[in-house]
């Protein structure tokens, strides 16, 4: 998600699944260009 420094939404809430490895690191899709959500 990402909020302004209100706590407002800025866009639509994105539910990522399956974002853990075996050894349980997280690994962040990418959007169309990309870039890695911060």
């Amino acid at each position: 998600m990402t909020v302004d420094n209100n706590g407002t939404f800025t866009g639509t809430p994105v539910v990522h699944r399956d974002v853990r490895d075996e050894r349980g690191s997280i690994t962040l899709p990418t959007d169309p260009q990309g870039r890695s959500p911060k």
